[in-house]
């Protein structure tokens, strides 16, 4: 999984047109921030949304989990807004991602989903996400150490759903005690957590959120610590960290971020879920012995030149457990993208000497993924900078030569990364060898 997208939102109704109408025109610029974050959620074309909310009902030993499709209203704050959106078909791929790192989730049901979650949700539902969500909760109270769980938490969804592009949303507010009329009352100390909130999220300091003072935090009466944890350490980056807007209109401290956008394509196209198609097509032609598939037709901006892509990739991964069962492709390109695509999916399936040929009566078991490689930099040295989530590798010496996609399953830091391609290229650690890094987005095949 790539997350490539974090942000924060603020989950006061009273944000909502709906439910603030005139008294919420205070909060204008709340309202505002949350429409614009929400189109750019949308924008970056994530296959799934996780919402991480402080008020979904907690359990004492798991986490909550709501992922079955999610149904929202307003009704509790007077206001006639409705909406549904669909849930994860992998469920359990999910919960056992999650207690592979120690974290049980627990599925709940609801009648109503909570304000943490329906508030950002209602935003990107009138943005136009319409595709498949999850909720997931926070540790219980009574829980001892909570920082553990949250941290946890992060890197169950990092391992979980092999090729899927994941938007985090975390739902916080900051102190509810700023001004005497607060619906909490009133605290001299309040306003010092709230600056402190926020200067941490505006240096990027994700230590200094996990390290708040406890005291303050109390004092506070906040609700946005925990989700940041998570958001923070599932990302692990702050890359263009953007605070959208502050403010406390009621005494609640509103805050809209962004806490990480991995803006992965930078010029190069998303591929089209043409592809794919195309990449099945072309397998099962040639494992019946037939013709290969005509190219469909596809516009400017799908050739080598629009997209943008300098090389492809495709691989077959097992349906049931992810395991890969071929991978290989040109780069650079020296056709055509579709073409090289419907050439290259035979190649990875049969083709590829680290695997026995994939069968006919195997075709059905594998599902097909598409990488477009941009064109590569080179660089001096794999640093920590370097990241593997969304930075592939190349390496040469001389003839040999070895590539690494990024965000690969296990491949867990930048000199792993490394270790790992010049193993492939054949070229020993210390030898002198041209270093390039590069960007690649994905698509897989979506497979009932």
């Amino acid at each position: 999984m790539s997350i490539v997208h974090t942000s924060l939102f603020c989950h006061a109704p009273i944000v909502v047109p709906a439910v603030g109408g005139r008294r919420g025109d205070a909060a204008a610029r709340t309202t505002a921030a949350m429409a614009a974050l929400a189109a750019e959620v949308v924008r970056r074309a994530p296959d799934v949304v996780i919402v991480v909310s402080p008020h979904t009902p907690r359990v004492p030993d798991a986490l909550p989990l709501l992922a079955r499709g999610l149904d929202a209203d307003f009704v509790d704050f007077r206001a006639d807004v409705r909406f549904g959106l669909p849930g994860i078909a992998d469920e359990a791929g999910l919960i056992a991602a999650a207690r592979d790192v120690g974290v049980a989730l627990e599925p709940i049901r609801v009648r109503r989903l909570d304000h943490g979650a329906a508030v950002p949700l209602f935003f990107l539902h009138d943005a136009g996400w319409r595709g498949p969500t999850v909720v997931i909760g926070l540790p219980h109270p009574d829980v001892d150490d909570a920082l553990a769980i949250d941290e946890a938490l992060g890197r169950a969804l990092r391992a979980w759903g092999h090729g899927l592009r994941v938007a985090l949303v975390c739902s916080g507010d900051g102190s509810h005690r700023l001004t005497p009329d607060a619906p909490a009352g009133f605290h001299p100390e309040a306003a010092t957590f709230d600056q402190a909130m926020l200067t941490l999220l505006q240096q990027g300091d994700d230590a200094g959120v996990r390290w708040l003072d406890p005291a303050l935090r109390e004092v506070a009466g906040e609700d946005i610590v925990d989700s940041v944890v998570v958001g923070a350490s599932a990302a692990r980056h702050a890359r263009r960290r953007r605070v959208l807007s502050h403010e406390h209109p009621f005494g609640v401290g509103y805050t809209v971020a962004v806490l990480d956008d991995v803006d992965d394509g930078e010029g190069l196209a998303a591929p089209s879920a043409s592809l794919v198609a195309l990449a099945r097509a072309s397998l099962v032609a040639a494992l019946r012995g037939d013709p290969p598939p005509p190219l469909p037709d596809a516009p400017r901006d799908d050739d080598v030149d629009g997209s943008g892509a300098w090389g492809v990739m495709v691989s077959w991964h097992r349906r049931d457990d992810g395991a890969l069962r071929g991978c290989l492709g040109h780069v650079p390109l020296r056709a055509g993208l579709q073409e090289t695509v419907r050439e290259m999916a035979v190649a990875a399936a049969t083709r590829d000497p680290r695997f026995a040929p994939v069968d006919a009566d195997e075709v059905d078991a594998l599902v097909a993924t598409v990488t477009i490689v941009g064109r590569p930099d080179v660089i001096d040295a794999v640093t920590d900078a370097h990241d593997p989530d969304h930075d592939g590798l190349m390496v040469r010496a001389g003839s040999r030569q070895g590539l690494l996609l990024p965000d690969l399953d296990g491949v867990d830091s930048a000199g792993q990364q490394l270790r790992i391609t010049l193993e492939k290229a054949r070229i020993a650690p210390g030898e002198p060898a041209l270093l390039q890094r590069f960007r690649a987005r994905s698509i897989t095949e979506a497979r009932p």
